[in-house]
């Protein structure tokens, strides 16, 4: 679990001024993050080597808003420890009042040196994740991070980090705040099996998902959301940042299942994404 510091914005597409962001980070931009400290640490340029490092040896969930839990937990729509959760239902229950309480967003404006003023055209809104909730609860993430037998993880290396976008103006710092073991279950309510290459999530029917779900031409998988692309911008080498693009179809977070008891591999090689949902198991009800 880390402990929001400074606005997180995870991008979302821009409407007229408006950079809109998530309300959930992504595992793979933890990933990116996780890559970016520890090749730091490391005294290394050579990010695409610890990229792969992580890959292959880690996987992901994605992280959620959360407050500490004070008696309004069925306005949320999972508990985890002593934790409230924020999840964006596919039916849209709640998120009104979820989006006010913990998204906000700032202005900004460009200078024209001449007349000293706002340069024309120039104004844009940039929303967050808030430190802190309208109510002036404190906002932490909370997620899970799962690691390969034998693999050594330096926790050291992930106290601080920083994760999304408008980082070069404070935004997205994180602090680790916490960590507990669970090896049976994730958010409450998944049963998770670890004995594999990559962790396996058996799914119910009407059973939320809980991140990406990647859509394959082979997908035979009864389900309800919203489906859009997810755009992924690499960097192999210090000097390229995000020069390689990929692209995939993905239903988003808070979609529902509805069909058998199936299972679903928690992120993928070949994807080069260690959080995404992929269908690889199926299992009889």
């Amino acid at each position: 679990m880390f402990e929001i510091i400074s606005p997180l914005h995870i991008g979302y597409g821009r409407i007229a001024n408006l950079q809109k962001s998530r309300g959930y980070v992504p595992g793979r931009l933890i990933w990116s993050a996780f890559t970016s400290r520890i090749t730091a640490a490391r005294g290394t340029a050579d990010y695409e080597k610890t990229g792969d490092e992580l890959l292959n040896n880690t996987a992901l969930s994605y992280f959620y808003p959360a407050v500490e839990d004070n008696g309004e937990s069925d306005l949320y729509s999972i508990k985890v420890c002593n934790y409230n959760l924020w999840i964006e239902d596919y039916d849209r229950q709640n998120n009104n009042l979820m989006e006010y309480k913990f998204m906000n967003s700032y202005m900004s404006t460009a200078i024209n040196i001449g007349s000293n003023s706002a340069d024309e055209s120039n104004l844009f809104e940039t929303e967050f994740i808030s430190p802190y909730t309208r109510d002036g609860e404190k906002t932490y993430l909370v997620g899970y991070l799962f690691l390969k037998d034998g693999y050594t993880f330096n926790w050291d290396y992930i106290r601080d980090i920083q994760v999304g976008g408008e980082r070069k103006s404070g935004f997205g710092r994180i602090k680790l705040h916490g960590k507990s073991e669970d090896n049976s279950q994730i958010f409450q309510s998944l049963e998770v099996e670890m004995d594999g290459e990559r962790p396996i999530i058996e799914i119910k029917s009407q059973s939320r998902l809980l991140a990406h779900v990647h859509v394959s031409e082979s997908n035979t998988m009864e389900i309800k959301g919203r489906i859009e692309p997810l755009v992924y911008r690499d960097t192999k080498e210090a000097k390229k940042i995000g020069s390689n693009i990929r692209n995939i179809i993905a239903y988003a977070p808070g979609a529902v299942y509805y069909g058998d008891k199936t299972r679903l591999e928690i992120g993928s090689t070949m994807l080069k994404d260690n959080s995404i949902w992929c269908e690889k198991y199926s299992l009889n009800p």
